[in-house]
């Protein structure tokens, strides 16, 4: 019976997924179109990607924790910000590599785009913590305040704060996820604190070759497997429906991520998937998983039998500007 119910419900997403085409497609003609177009306003960068777009709308914050060595001023910082990352040129094209430091996104023709802030100052961006930090105070509940406070209207979403104790500097770094995914933001962040930044290369993993017939039969059978997929894969998060309470579900955006524990070197994590004969992402996942676990148990709520996870990873179509893709 159960097995009829997909059958029926995979029918009735095909249907609709023929009329979404019908519907999408010219959307997605004039935004291709809008997308060459040569006259944009000068005020405008590039188009947002898809996946930028949804980003914005769905307003997540992230950060993390960096330990400077040595002194460090915040005048030299911002200084060092604007000259290695904020006015970073390719060295073929003198082009600017992180343009979107300097941009925020806005609508033009019902679309998104990056516009330039004309009233750019690296000291909204780069700042210092108000006070020395105690020995005996938290950097978390610090790093908390930091992320909720919000980013202006008309300014980059990102911001950098430099918190000094008696002994030790360290950098939180916040940025909405519109900006950017963790592959091409973490590119930009090595550029910044490499002594060779000109040397840097992200990694792209390479296509995979596929047949002329394979991309065919693909093709033909999309409009058919997915809705099947769909169904299936609604099916299997029905069983974390009840995970958790729904009061702990309500929450006000944006919502943020945090990190709250040690970085783990990744030698470990490639001795790990050698021993385990699996590979590198396999560990992370696992890793994941593992911590999910310990979430739920800290707070008493029921293990579900099915999970999903996910890590940012560069994929084949991936550049080394600033976007989110999928």
């Amino acid at each position: 019976m159960e097995a009829l119910w997909i059958l029926l419900l995979s029918i009735l997403n095909l249907a609709k997924f023929f009329l979404l085409t019908l519907l999408v497609t010219p959307v997605h003609l004039i935004r291709l179109a809008l997308y060459y177009f040569p006259c944009r306003p000068k005020r405008l960068g590039r188009m947002l990607s898809r996946m930028s777009t949804l980003m914005c709308s769905m307003n997540i914050v992230i950060s993390t924790r960096y330990k400077i060595r040595g002194e460090c001023e915040i005048e030299f910082l911002r200084d060092y910000v604007q000259k290695r990352l904020i006015l970073a040129t390719d060295n073929e094209t003198r082009e600017l590599l992180y343009p979107e430091y300097q941009q925020h996104p806005t609508t033009w023709c019902g679309f998104s785009f990056w516009e330039w802030d004309q009233n750019f100052s690296i000291t909204r961006h780069v700042k210092q913590f108000e006070r020395k930090i105690s020995e005996n105070e938290s950097i978390d509940e610090i790093e908390q305040t930091f992320m909720e406070s919000q980013f202006g209207g008309d300014e980059s979403p990102w911001q950098l704060l430099l918190l000094q104790s008696d002994d030790s500097f360290t950098l939180l770094f916040k940025f909405q996820h519109v900006l950017s995914g963790g592959s091409s933001i973490f590119k930009s962040l090595v550029h910044l604190a490499s002594d060779q930044p000109g040397n840097i290369k992200l990694y792209v993993p390479p296509r995979t070759r596929t047949s002329f017939h394979r991309k065919v039969l693909n093709v033909l059978s999309f409009p058919f497997l997915a809705p099947w997929q769909f169904v299936n894969e609604q099916k299997e998060r029905k069983k974390c429906s009840n995970l958790i309470p729904p009061e702990h579900l309500e929450r006000s955006n944006p919502i943020y991520f945090n990190r709250l524990l040690d970085l783990i070197p990744l030698p470990q994590i490639k001795v790990a998937a050698t021993a385990y004969r699996v590979s590198t992402t396999s560990v992370l996942l696992a890793g994941i998983t593992g911590g999910l676990q310990a979430f739920l148990l800290q707070k008493n709520y029921k293990l579900p039998e099915y999970a999903s996870a996910n890590i940012p990873i560069p994929v084949p179509t991936q550049s080394d500007r600033l976007e989110n893709l999928l």
